[in-house]
């Protein structure tokens, strides 16, 4: 396979900003992650339970238009490159161009959506636990 002359290979995406990082950095990160164009943003992310089988939604703002979502029914879907972009893809109709997103940085696009996002209803497993132990019929 031949490289077509001029075409220059995107540099690798690298670590995650620290969790403590501010929020544009975090965000202009995620949005090279999913090949955004520059006037596009991830804007937000929202995390429903924080554990590895409840969903996570990113939010990207384009120009002048309404939200775009893209969903991920399990968390645990983000930390593999297949599903990180291909639900992305699906979700925006294509919009989105992960050639950076490889199986070495999924880990770390899956640490920047955490450090951005806003987590809803986590549950302690234990309490969970005693919850359904305790409501059986």
């Amino acid at each position: 396979m031949t490289e077509r002359k001029g075409a220059e290979k995107p540099k690798p995406l690298g670590p995650a900003p620290k969790n403590d990082a501010p929020i544009a950095e975090l965000r202009d990160y995620l949005a090279r992650a999913y090949g955004l164009r520059d006037d596009y943003c991830v804007e937000r992310v929202v995390r429903y339970g924080g554990r590895a089988g409840s969903s996570l939604d990113v939010f990207i703002r384009p120009p002048g238009g309404a939200e775009l979502r893209v969903h991920y029914e399990e968390e645990r879907h983000c930390r593999h490159a297949d599903t990180l972009r291909g639900q992305a893809a699906a979700d925006t109709d294509g919009l989105t161009r992960g050639d950076l997103i490889t199986t070495k940085a999924a880990p770390a696009i899956y640490e920047a959506l955490c450090s951005l996002a806003d987590t809803y209803e986590r549950m302690d497993d234990r309490a969970q636990t005693w919850e359904w132990s305790n409501n059986s019929p």
